[in-house]
């Protein structure tokens, strides 16, 4: 199995489908911790905002043949696992918070290299999905 092929299947098991059943899961095993509705709205915001511009934005994918060529960026397993990921490390005890950001980064950096190996996405895209997943911790995390 070449490396583009193992790339894609991580992709498929890496999807935003996963880390939205992820992050519901991890605010509903947390409970009234706080941080725990932050993962969960960080992550669905993360989902939404890059279905939209994935509809403003028709950008060919770098792979010739693929069932939605103009579905490009951003990149919907960056953002969805960027903000699942640094909003789950945010919302550890401050103590272990540097370790569990390491460990997010870690997670990040071989999602989006998976997406750009896999041929599924420009380096921008995942880029541009990073940034959106940190946006939407970011607004997850305004308090009212």
């Amino acid at each position: 199995m070449s490396i583009s092929e193992s790339a894609d299947r991580f992709g498929r098991l890496a999807s935003p489908r996963t880390f939205v059943a992820l992050a519901l899961g991890t605010a509903l095993a947390l409970g009234r911790r706080p941080g725990a509705s932050r993962i969960a709205l960080a992550t669905l915001l993360a989902t939404l905002a890059t279905r939209l511009c994935k509809d403003a934005v028709p950008r060919r994918r770098p792979r010739w043949f693929t069932s939605d060529p103009r579905r490009s960026f951003p990149s919907g397993h960056s953002a969805t696992s960027t903000a699942y990921l640094v909003s789950t490390a945010l919302a550890v005890p401050p103590q272990y918070r540097p370790v569990a950001l390491a460990l997010a980064a870690t997670g990040i950096v071989a999602v989006d290299a998976t997406r750009v190996v896999a041929y599924a996405h420009w380096p921008s895209d995942v880029v541009a999905g990073d940034a959106l997943g940190l946006l939407s911790v970011a607004a997850a995390s305004v308090r009212r």
